[in-house]
Order: structure tokens, then sequence, then C-alpha cells
């Protein structure tokens, strides 16, 4: 090996090479070996492979995102199978004797509303209620024998019986 003249020599940045050269420091006795930088560009696989893999990582990111997202049965947070369906209304049974539900104010009307929402008010355990995440926004029965509960339906029922005898003050 031959001793290091002190010629200034060219600085190579990574493959492009650089019209500055180095001043030779008396002091250092540090120098870099000539191999310490590549005249060659970089092979396409170093540049692609990180984008490969950030795009192999953000796929799999995604779709175990959205797989996680949806819903894998057909119960509701209670418990019980629901499946969406598509119904046709049929105006004509309003005023019919099959349907107890529908038709002008009366007393039998009232009774079948009534027996329908008697049961809409329901105990649950704690551990339904922490299941459901409502223990706080909950009302525990003085006895601790669990809370009171009410499904969402029999509310909405209950808006709906109403609605008759409210909209005519509007």
């Amino acid at each position: 090996m031959s001793p290091p003249s002190n010629q200034p020599k060219p600085h190579l940045l990574a493959w492009n090479p650089s019209p500055y050269t180095a001043i030779p420091n008396p002091q250092s006795d540090i120098s870099l070996p000539e191999s310490s930088h590549s005249q060659t560009p970089p092979h396409k696989l170093r540049t692609t492979l990180p984008f490969l893999l950030h795009l192999l990582f953000f796929t799999t990111y995604s779709t175990l995102f959205f797989t996680s997202q949806r819903q894998t049965n057909n119960l509701n947070p209670l418990g019980i199978p629901y499946t969406q369906k598509i119904f046709e209304v049929n105006t004509s049974l309003k005023h019919s004797s099959a349907n107890l539900y529908a038709g002008d104010p009366s007393e039998e009307l009232e009774a079948a509303w009534q027996k329908l929402l008697k049961n809409s008010n329901i105990r649950i355990p704690e551990s339904e209620i922490k299941k459901l995440g409502r223990l706080d926004q909950s009302v525990r029965f003085t006895d601790g024998s669990g809370y009171f509960a009410q499904m969402s339906v029999y509310h909405h029922l209950h808006c709906i019986v109403l609605l008759p005898l409210l909209l005519p003050l509007l």
C-alpha cells in the first residue's frame, strides 16, 4: 500500500461525484478508506424494497382494520337475533279487524297497546350492564338484584303510541 498523498481528492456523495475536494488536515490522522463511497448507483431492490415493505404493512393493517369492523354475527348487544328485511306497507290493514294496533282510538286499541308494552321494563344483571358500558348511566334496584333497563324497541313503540295523541296539538 502506498503512503497517502497530499493531493486533494474529489469526494463522492453516495454515487454522485461532487465538485468539492477535501482539504487535508495535518492534525488529523483519521482518513476514510478509498472504498467508503460507492460510485455505482444503488440496486433497484434497495430503492423499491422499503416502498414494498411499507405497502405490504399498509395493506395488511387496512385489511385487518376493516375486517375487524365487520359484525361477525346477527346478535344485538342483548343476544337477540335479528335479520335485515324490507317490509311493504299495506295501508288497507289500517281499519282491518286483523290489526289490533291500528285504527281509530278505542278502548280495545288502548288495551292492545297496553298489553304489548306492559313488560317493556326489565331487570338485567350487573354483568350485562357492564358489557353494554352503561353502568354509570343505569338505575340500580335498591335490593341489589339488578338494574332497570328497557329495550329500545319498547321506547320506540311507546313514542308511536303517543303520536296520534300529540299530533292534534301541533
